[in-house]
């Protein structure tokens, strides 16, 4: 979510950044069969719901944030002023990642394989506030501390790709074309 941001929005230099990714999906979703959806495509649809409407959610939060914090690091004017910011701002992206995580664990799915891309897409989120802790337990980054962090951050990048691939399995075998998420008609 926030990987950008907080290097030009903090400016600090730092060698840590919060990590990022994104929803499980983003496109439109419609249903053209004439059939009952399937379990598998109804609970596909919510899931692919709820992930456009946090992506939403989030691009209204990372512009909150950044109007908040942007003032704040052009008066910051001490490395430790600057420290302070950055973990005020990384609190802020830990407590937004919570609440997202709560979100989509509340998420209703009956589909095994869709409950367990969901699953994985929380542990993304689990491990980006991993890394942001790490940053905020070692402002000032130490080869132990890059290593671990650089160590979240694969791990948030494979989860996020594992989640995109499944994501595109599930669909492909719910009947859904590519782009536009819909079954395919026969």
């Amino acid at each position: 979510m926030l990987t950008a941001l907080t290097l030009a929005v903090l400016g600090t230099g730092a060698a840590h950044a919060a990590p990022t990714n994104s929803t499980p999906a983003r496109a439109t979703t419609q249903t053209t069969n004439q059939t009952a959806p399937t379990l598998l495509q109804q609970n596909l649809l919510t899931l692919i719901k709820a992930g456009q409407a946090m992506e939403a959610e989030t691009q209204v939060k990372q512009a909150e944030i950044e109007k908040k914090y942007q003032p704040k690091v052009a008066e910051a004017k001490t490395d430790a002023q600057k420290a302070a910011i950055q973990t005020q701002f990384l609190n802020e992206v830990i407590a937004y990642k919570s609440y997202q995580k709560q979100k989509f664990a509340a998420i209703k799915l009956t589909e095994p394989s869709v409950s367990n891309l969901r699953d994985q897409y929380i542990e993304t989120l689990s491990s980006d506030i991993a890394a942001a802790q790490i940053v905020i337990a070692n402002p000032k980054p130490t080869p132990d501390s890059k290593k671990k962090f650089a160590e979240q951050l694969t791990r948030s990048k494979n989860l996020t790709l594992a989640v995109r691939n499944g994501l595109e399995t599930l669909m492909k075998k719910a009947g859904f074309k590519k782009q536009v998420l819909q079954p395919k008609t026969k």
